[in-house]
């Protein structure tokens, strides 16, 4: 649908990012087209109790969830007016039980925001907390049995609120 409203503006590209070819393909197609906004939105849960993870549960969620959008943002090129939107989660500083990796990784996702902008000089760079939304990813949540009574209680509660974080 974004496509369609926006076919000059918009450009997709498949890539497996969770491979070094995948992501240098992405960087490579990229690397001589000034970017306006880069948001990375992509995130995998890790719903596992830290000590029940595994290397690859590890891996899996710090490459999706730290790695990528790190590499993304420090190798593209990017003109006067780019922006760097980062997903971010309220669980990087409110934590539940069995989301320990998800929220580690999210407070890493938040320390390359602002990195991105000390060390690249990206004028706006932003974490961007958009509360509980209905997903997919929050079911599962509230599903996983030692999280549900806590997380519903967030969700009554409204505990979590939506804000932007603008990076210092």
């Amino acid at each position: 649908a974004l496509k369609e409203s926006f076919p000059n503006y918009v450009h997709i590209i498949k890539a497996d990012l969770f491979t070094e070819e995948g992501i240098n393909h992405v960087i490579n197609l990229l690397k001589d087209i000034p970017i306006n906004y880069l948001v990375n939105n992509a995130a995998i849960l890790g719903i596992n109790f830290l000590k029940d993870m595994t290397f690859q549960d590890y891996q899996n969620i710090f490459t999706t969830n730290v790695i990528i959008p790190a590499m993304l943002s420090s190798q593209l090129q990017f003109n006067q007016e780019f922006r760097i939107i980062n997903i971010y989660s309220s669980l990087a500083a409110h934590f539940l039980k069995g989301l320990g990796a998800y929220s580690i990784t999210k407070s890493a996702l938040d320390v390359v925001t602002k990195l991105s902008k000390i060390e690249l000089g990206i004028p706006l760079t932003i974490s961007f907390i958009p509360g509980i939304m209905n997903t997919g990813m929050q079911k599962k949540t509230r599903n996983y049995q030692p999280l549900a009574k806590e997380s519903q209680r967030y969700l009554d509660e409204g505990y979590l609120i939506t804000f932007l974080r603008k990076s210092k």
